[in-house]
């Protein structure tokens, strides 16, 4: 990955990302699919584990995604994930800067992060992700 771009290689890891979370996706009920539901509240914790993993695969990569492109690859992977709800990635962004002061970001996150990690040494497939939508 040596030979791409700096924005080519965020580009990458966000393709890699969108793909591990669509494999899961195939087991979340399409109703519960959503990240803000008719009430207007915001599923955290799913939210946090697609940044988790995003950070965990850019740390690996060694990208951050504090960056301008790391921020840029977080949308694109909200955006890709949930299409119908894309005119709200920026709220969804700037939720996630709360972390601190939301336990189910953090929750979210940290399986996340874990759940990559995992993939990345044992090569073991995420599949958490779905309950984070059971909620």
């Amino acid at each position: 990955m040596s030979d791409l771009s700096t924005e080519q290689r965020f580009s990458k890891v966000a393709g890699v990302v969108v793909g591990l979370l669509k494999v899961q996706r195939a087991f979340i009920n399409k109703d519960k699919f959503i990240l803000t539901d008719k009430a207007g509240t915001v599923n955290g914790k799913a939210l946090g584990y697609i940044f988790g993993m995003l950070d965990a695969l850019l740390q690996h990569a060694n990208l951050n995604i504090r960056d301008v492109e790391g921020e840029a690859a977080l949308h694109s992977v909200i955006a890709r994930m949930f299409p119908a709800e894309a005119g709200n990635v920026g709220t969804y962004v700037d939720y996630l800067k709360n972390i601190q002061s939301k336990p189910q970001i953090t929750d979210g996150v940290m399986l996340g992060g874990r759940q990559a990690t995992d993939w990345l040494r044992y090569k073991t497939p995420p599949v958490r992700w779905t309950t984070c939508f059971s909620v």
